[in-house]
């Protein structure tokens, strides 16, 4: 009468440790690429919005007349508004520093609300003999300061 006994009869505390273990390291690096994911979902979304400013603005600039007084460069500076305004005009608190008229700011500056987030748009005009050169910058402060440019020249 030889009894033998079976060795795999089922799991040992350790080998259920190990498949544990195994299974949320895995769902861990699926969450953290989720939220990645998230993130830069949410990174578009907001540039898209700040393009849709910006393009609505130059469009607007565009439609008018020449002489118009928004293209005018109320500050005498040229084209050297806008270097910089997420530096420049957009303070740490996130509040805008609107076109003061001095040399160095833009002309023209306003704050636009969509969906709780402020995008600051600002403008400048470099007036040449026979044509205008516009910029138009969209900066916004989520995780840091973003913004987008666009450029047009206009021609009486």
């Amino acid at each position: 009468m030889n009894k033998t006994k079976n060795k795999e009869d089922g799991f040992t505390l350790i080998e259920v440790l190990v498949a544990i273990s195994i299974l949320s390291f895995g769902l861990l690096a699926v969450a953290s690429m989720q939220l990645a994911a998230i993130q830069a979902n949410s990174f578009a979304i907001e540039t898209t919005e700040a393009l849709n400013v910006a393009q609505d603005k130059m469009e607007e600039l565009i439609a008018l007349p020449f002489s118009h007084a928004d293209l005018l460069d109320n500050n005498g500076d040229a084209g050297g508004g806008l270097d910089n305004p997420t530096k420049g005009q957009v303070k740490a608190g996130g509040d805008v520093q609107l076109a003061d008229g001095g040399a160095g700011q833009p002309d023209y500056a306003e704050t636009i609300n969509i969906g709780g987030r402020n995008y600051y748009l600002y403008w400048n005009v470099d007036p040449q003999t026979t044509m205008k050169d516009i910029r138009v910058i969209v900066a916004w402060n989520e995780r840091g300061m973003h913004r987008a440019d666009l450029y047009y020249i206009k021609h009486p």
